[in-house]
């Protein structure tokens, strides 16, 4: 039984994993937080009602107008506690255009290669152009600080093309620089 500070190592006949750390804690009053993304008024609605924060994928010229909308929902209701947000965002970037330009021809080789357009993470059509930024790490400094003026607490990137110095390269030039 681990205790809710402890790190622990795990060997296992599937996986192995060192210095896991346990989280969220496993109890959290009254529960753990629940976090619904989307932007339609009926995902706003159940969002405004159930969730303690909600995750917005799009363009963020629109996030204040569905924020407004989020707003009035938990206005209607009653809801007086506030909502966090977060943003998922898909990126591919580099250093220089150069980076970024290979890389997106990489994930469009690695995509049109699959029969039906399909990836091994899901359709192609989750792919959203409002929600994918492709360009150079200052772009996505530019648009954390936008993000962050806007209301924005947290931040998930994905990644459609990843290796461990795309994660090196990400650190160095934004993770380190905000």
């Amino acid at each position: 039984n681990a205790k809710l500070n402890d790190v622990f190592d795990k060997l296992g006949k599937y996986y192995n994993v060192k210095g896991l750390i346990l989280e969220p804690k496993p109890k959290q009053k009254p529960y753990p937080p629940i976090t619904i993304g989307g932007s339609s008024k009926p995902i706003l609605k159940i969002v405004a009602k159930h969730a303690n924060k909600w995750n917005f994928i799009g363009n963020l010229e629109v996030l204040e107008n569905k924020y407004n909308i989020l707003s009035e929902e938990s206005r209607k209701i009653g809801r007086k506690d506030s909502i966090s947000i977060s943003y998922l965002v898909w990126a591919i970037l580099g250093n220089k255009s150069l980076h970024y330009i290979l890389r997106l021809f990489k994930y469009i080789f690695h995509v049109t290669r699959r029969i039906g357009l399909k990836v091994a993470y899901g359709d192609i059509n989750f792919a959203r152009v409002n929600g994918f930024i492709i360009g150079t790490f200052n772009k996505f400094i530019h648009i954390v600080n936008a993000a962050s003026q806007k209301g924005v607490e947290e931040i998930i990137v994905y990644f459609p093309i990843l290796n461990d110095s795309i994660l090196m390269e990400f650190a160095k030039n934004v993770i380190e620089k905000t």
